[in-house]
């Protein structure tokens, strides 16, 4: 709990799936979301309303172009991104751009919308507060979050979702690696002695990221983190999809993914076969009319799915590997391995790495524990460290990368460096940083423009400043206000159409008990009358699915007067 009036929960934001929990007399507990666990990641658009979570999800086969996934794969990237090309052939929605800024593009009440990664984040947030507060009760406000996020996220991406928790009227308290997520519920709940080194691996649905860290005597203090933020379970999904296509091509020279509908069952096929092999040597994937009349139908076994991977298996061995170098840790020195993420259960890669599973709840309780009451004994007697997953830089003349904070530095941190200006008495110079490995500033992530200030112009020694940082691809704060009021009209939206579907369900309810009550009575006039009347209003419901609340509720009214008569007229 954040304070006396309001509350704060953890939420594990993931590419595929959302969990949250709340901290509160000392446990943690899971937030359901219409009844389960996990919250798929998901925002789907209707000419009634907005959709969220499972509801978004269950009708993506019927609404494939206004049904938005993997926006977490998106955020903090720009349209011209060569990887946003390659992801988005893929997917049945559009992706264009809005201004300088990525944008999904759909129909929502007769008008298109340009929306961006952050805003349909924002909107998940928004959800899973609003699922905390109905589980907290009337007069619990949910106000600020401790949210998990993938351990190779740039500053720029971290950045991204503090923005769409600011716009879901959460107060990012913290941003946590999920990796070290896991390793700090596994450290807690274990209640390990002596010095231990841990290696966790999180393959998610969008992620890939393997940390190194050590625990003794009550501190977590991460040495190392590797991986990739665009390799995930969702890649192997893809790959999947490629196969049965050439297949699909082969079989009868059509290419069905030009037709959104049917890419999008062919996906959620894929899914599901790719999920089946994680206990089956082999699945079948039958899928009916899929395209031009064609049926299809093929075996899938363990071995395609593998096959169709090996790069990208390949690909998390060499992270692995690199982690553990980093940290300066051999193989054998490495006492426990965590793998998480929704992709862990895949055999080839727990033939990778030695495992036992954690579900996905546990990030969400853990991310909850460190949002919690700070009165708590295991809350004080745990620290956490954290490591920056890039090296940020300064470029110098000729656009090459001066390192000045390593990457698996420690943080936070301070650092400082001297460097000669170009000019004599030169007082001030402009100075751009960017956060990433490669050697030139072009292939790197640009993070912001600073201005120098030198210290001798402050009554200094000459060898040390301050820096401003004027981030260029961060939200304006006009544009997040925007945002914000955008949000608050959504969310408007969203409650008047709840509003109006409780009461067509309350009309509708009202009728069916209505005429099963009549059914039980003596055949009458009145009840043949009544019974008439009422399967006329049963009609104008049929014909009436999209009337406004207040509609519904003169009709009800109509229909439970006492003289029951007259209703249909109403």
């Amino acid at each position: 709990m954040a304070s006396n009036s309001s509350y704060a929960i953890g939420i594990d934001l993931g590419t595929e799936n959302t969990c949250s929990a709340i901290f509160r007399d000392d446990k943690a507990e899971i937030i359901p979301h219409d009844g389960q666990s996990l919250m798929p990641s998901y925002v789907a658009f209707t000419e009634t309303g907005w959709l969220v979570g499972s509801a978004a999800k269950s009708q993506a086969s019927l609404n494939p172009e206004n049904t938005i996934f993997d926006a977490l794969r998106f955020i903090g990237m720009k349209y011209s991104d060569p990887q946003v090309h390659s992801m988005i052939k893929d997917l049945p929605f559009r992706v264009a751009e809005r201004g300088r800024r990525l944008a999904f593009v759909v129909h929502h009440r007769g008008t298109k919308l340009g929306l961006t990664p952050v805003e349909i984040i924002a909107m998940v947030l928004a959800r899973a507060k609003r699922d905390a507060e109905t589980y907290l009760g009337k007069g619990r406000p949910v106000s600020h979050a401790v949210i998990t996020v993938p351990a190779y996220f740039s500053f720029c991406q971290r950045k991204a979702i503090r923005d769409a928790a600011i716009i879901a009227k959460l107060n990012p308290l913290r941003l946590i690696n999920a990796p070290i997520t896991a390793c700090s519920d596994y450290v807690v709940t274990q209640r390990l002695a002596g010095e231990r080194n841990i290696l966790i691996a999180d393959f998610g649905a969008g992620s890939f990221a393997i940390s190194l860290a050590t625990y003794e005597e009550g501190i977590l203090e991460v040495r190392a983190v590797c991986g990739d933020s665009l390799l995930g379970g969702e890649d192997l999904d893809t790959r999947l999809v490629h196969y049965v296509v050439d297949i699909f091509k082969r079989k009868t020279g059509s290419d069905p993914t030009i037709i959104p509908r049917a890419l999008r069952r062919l996906r959620t096929a894929c899914e599901k076969a790719k999920c089946e092999l994680t206990s089956q040597e082999q699945t079948r994937i039958e899928l009916d009319q899929l395209y031009e009349g064609h049926d299809f139908a093929w075996t899938i076994t363990r071995q395609n799915l593998e096959d169709c991977c090996t790069d990208l298996f390949r690909s998390l061995s060499q992270r692995v590997e690199r982690a553990l170098k980093d940290a300066k840790v051999a193989k054998e020195g490495t006492h426990t391995v965590i793998i998480i993420g929704g992709s862990s259960r895949i055999p080839k890669i727990q033939k990778l790495l030695y495992w036992f599973s954690m579900a996905k709840k546990s990030l969400a309780l853990h991310a909850a524990i460190l949002s919690g009451d700070t009165s708590s004994k295991s809350i004080l007697e745990f620290m956490l460290l954290d490591v920056a997953p890039f090296s940020l830089d300064i470029e110098t003349p000729g656009g090459v990368m001066s390192p000045l904070i390593p990457r698996n530095s420690s943080i936070p941190t301070k650092r400082s460096k001297t460097y000669t200006t170009s000019e004599d008495n030169q007082e001030s110079f402009p100075v751009r940083v960017f956060e990433g490995e490669r050697a030139r500033t072009k292939d790197n992530w640009f993070l912001g423009n600073n201005v120098w200030v030198h210290a001798k112009d402050k009554g200094g020694n000459g060898k040390y400043g301050r820096m401003f940082l004027m981030h260029p691809d961060g939200i304006p704060k006009e544009e997040l206000e925007s945002m914000m009021t955008e949000a608050e009209r959504f969310d408007a939206a969203d409650k008047a159409e709840e509003r109006r579907i409780e009461a067509k369900n309350a009309l509708e309810e009202y009728i069916s008990a209505l005429l099963d009550s009549l059914a039980s009575q003596p055949t009458t006039d009145a009840v043949s009358r009544n019974i008439r009347l009422a399967n006329v209003l049963l009609e104008w419901l049929d014909e009436n699915q999209g009337a406004q609340a207040s509609e519904y509720h003169r009709r009800l009214l109509g229909a439970a007067c006492p003289s029951c008569t007259r209703f249909y007229e109403l």
